[in-house]
């Protein structure tokens, strides 16, 4: 699990480009604006998002917080690993130290091959590695 679950939640809040093209499905992992506990995703309608305690919201209040599983969906095109592979090992160091769990570093290389963008001070901006 998470060493620090507080940067992940923070690392997905920011990815934008991630939760605009988020499609809730049962047994997604969200977090609801302002709360601070997770849960889980019972089921959907055109409109709103049920959870197990019998609250709903709309997806503007929820925000995605993908598991490892889901994140690795974006590894499964045909040489995707490798590319991951190249981002760990030629990445800056002191940039891949910042991660502290797979999730985190997951989430860092899919937002950097596929929108540009590094995590720096909190936020995901626009930015090389080279």
């Amino acid at each position: 699990m998470r060493n620090n679950p507080k940067n992940y939640y923070l690392m997905c809040a920011e990815a934008q480009e991630i939760q605009e093209k988020w499609e809730p499905q049962t047994g997604d992992t969200v977090k609801i604006n302002g709360d601070k506990k997770l849960q889980i995703i019972s089921f959907t309608d055109d409109k709103n998002i049920h959870f197990e305690s019998k609250q709903s919201y709309n997806i503007e209040q929820c925000i995605w917080i993908p598991l490892i599983e889901q994140l690795n969906k974006y590894l499964k095109p045909y040489g995707m690993w490798f590319k991951f592979y190249k981002f760990v090992h030629e990445s800056w160091k002191e940039y891949l130290q910042t991660f502290k769990s797979q999730e985190e570093l997951l989430l860092a290389f899919v937002m950097y091959y596929f929108h540009k963008k590094i995590w720096k001070k909190n936020q995901w901006i626009i930015g090389s590695l080279t």
